[in-house]
């Protein structure tokens, strides 16, 4: 026997039960072709990524709510250079803009969301 959803966005609705050997057989095998096609979920994710101190730290200000520009300046950098160092981790990582860089990088625990970097982020606001 196979049952499945009569509506699966609402499972409420009940379940078609599926008995017959040929049905099943056909349903057993087009489960099996689509296992074989399918990508395992570790080789969907996001590559390792390794930043320098420089990124670690333009990011960590990023994350705790700093602009491109008050960024540059605790870095003592140009905010061009910000676009630069932002534009470069975009490129290695294959994202198109800032909202992606985000998702990866705290996919592969690079940088904590802003709740948890504003301890980190706190030291970065004492004037130096």
């Amino acid at each position: 026997f196979a049952y499945f959803p009569a509506d699966p966005n609402d499972l409420d609705q009940g379940y078609l039960e599926v008995e017959r050997p040929g049905v099943l057989r056909a349903l057993i095998r087009l489960f099996e072709r689509h296992w074989d096609a399918s990508v395992p979920p570790e080789r969907l994710s996001v590559a390792p990524i390794v930043l320098s101190p420089r990124e670690r730290n333009l990011i960590t200000l990023l994350a705790a709510g700093h602009t491109d520009q008050s960024s540059a300046e605790r870095l003592r950098i140009s905010a061009r250079s910000v676009t630069g160092i932002m534009r470069n981790l975009m490129d290695r990582l294959g994202v198109e803009n800032r909202f992606q860089l985000g998702l990866a990088l705290g996919a592969l625990r690079v940088a904590a969301p802003p709740s948890l970097a504003g301890s980190a982020g706190e030291s970065s606001h004492q004037t130096d």
